[in-house]
């Protein structure tokens, strides 16, 4: 569930299989490695809102790049990116351990109404089992109704002294609190902006950006839940005696430990394994689900590796991860033979999920580092 969750934010289709597994990065192919949205902190925006999108790759070079989205689901015609890139800020960065591209996009003002067109009325968006929580008058409204009162909300907070009335006129009910229904309600209408990418004419990514009216409500109180991106904080590394299948901090003796950001050379030591650890910086972000309960997210990583000595990752004698801890914060590398004076890039992942919430917003962080296995002698 969880692997699938990290798919469904960045998919790679290459009409090809990887050799290993996917967390060894090949030199000849392109990788994926993250996309990341940024809206002040936040991996989603509303409507009329600037994001900034950050997308990294491992592997093969970027030589070339297409960009395109989906003006809604319903439809499969794509449009150029460019219409809603803000012009100017297109940047790309090659030849560094990790290629990236950077840039800002505005969310079209109608893109969520774009989307319920065709739809008759508010009680068809509804599942079945959540329809008791609003008034029979609500449920017949047109979503286009729904929608006007959440624009006009997003305005700005000087409507939130008038929001209480404003939805029990809604709502057709007098004692209606709008409260109660307002995170059920954002859920409803969150919707993905698809962004779609062809990389040097071959390898094809997606990516879904989650639009809701979230951000430019919160200032209605903590009720309404909003996704922050991710920090990490520290990348470790660990050498530890002894031939260890795992290891825990404060348990096992440490031998040497090295902050990846402070050093770009390992020195190597025979009958001692190697560790990565990433250490997270934020607090945790809550969520609201569709059943009505709230509670903290959750967060888990992913983990590439690539050596760069001109190997096939399929090669044995090559830094890997290893396979069974790959989504955990702490991995064990699997060293080649003889791994002195060998460079590797490593890159983490990390990122949030919350089961239950409709569409949330995946919040993500990045680090990479270029490492070399010196003799320690």
């Amino acid at each position: 569930m969880y692997r699938f969750i990290v798919l469904m934010a960045f998919l790679l289709h290459c009409g090809y299989e990887f050799p290993t597994s996917y967390e060894s990065v090949d030199g000849n192919k392109v990788r994926p490695i993250a996309v990341i949205f940024d809206n002040n902190g936040m991996p989603e925006g509303a409507p009329r809102d600037t994001m900034t999108v950050k997308t990294y790759f491992g592997g093969e070079p970027v030589k070339a790049i297409t960009w395109s989205y989906l003006y809604n689901s319903n439809s499969s015609d794509t449009i150029q990116l460019q219409k809603i890139i803000v012009p100017g800020t297109y940047e790309e960065y090659t030849g560094t351990n990790t290629d990236s591209i950077i840039f800002r996009l505005v969310i079209p003002d109608s893109f969520i109404r774009n989307e319920f067109t065709k739809i008759q009325s508010f009680g068809a968006l509804v599942p079945e089992y959540i329809s008791s929580t609003f008034s029979t008058a609500l449920i017949q409204r047109k979503p286009g109704d729904v929608l006007d009162f959440l624009d006009l909300l997003s305005s700005g907070p000087s409507r939130a002294q008038n929001a209480d009335s404003l939805f029990r006129f809604l709502a057709g009910d007098s004692n209606a609190d709008f409260k109660t229904v307002l995170p059920y309600i954002l859920q409803i209408f969150s919707v993905y902006l698809k962004i779609h990418a062809v990389i040097n004419g071959k390898y094809e990514m997606e990516s879904s950006l989650t639009v809701r009216y979230n951000a430019k409500l919160r200032y209605l109180g903590s009720y309404i839940p909003v996704n922050m991106n991710q920090k990490i904080e520290k990348m470790y590394l660990y050498r530890v005696k002894g031939d260890k299948e795992s290891f825990e901090s404060g348990k096992d003796i440490i031998d040497a430990i090295y902050d990846l950001a402070m050093v770009d050379s390992i020195p190597y030591e025979k009958g001692c394994s190697y560790f990565l650890e990433v250490v997270r910086k934020d607090p945790q972000d809550s969520a609201f689900s569709m059943s009505g309960f709230r509670d903290l997210e959750n967060h888990t990583c992913e983990w590439f590796m690539q050596d760069n000595n001109k190997l096939n990752a399929s090669d044995r004698n090559c830094f890997k991860i290893k396979y069974e801890m790959s989504r955990t914060s702490l991995v064990k590398i699997n060293m080649p033979s003889n791994p002195v004076n060998r460079t590797f890039l490593v890159w983490c992942v990390m990122y949030d999920y919350f089961i239950g919430e409709r569409l949330r917003p995946v919040g993500f962080s990045m680090q990479c580092f270029k490492e070399t296995f010196v003799d320690a002698k």
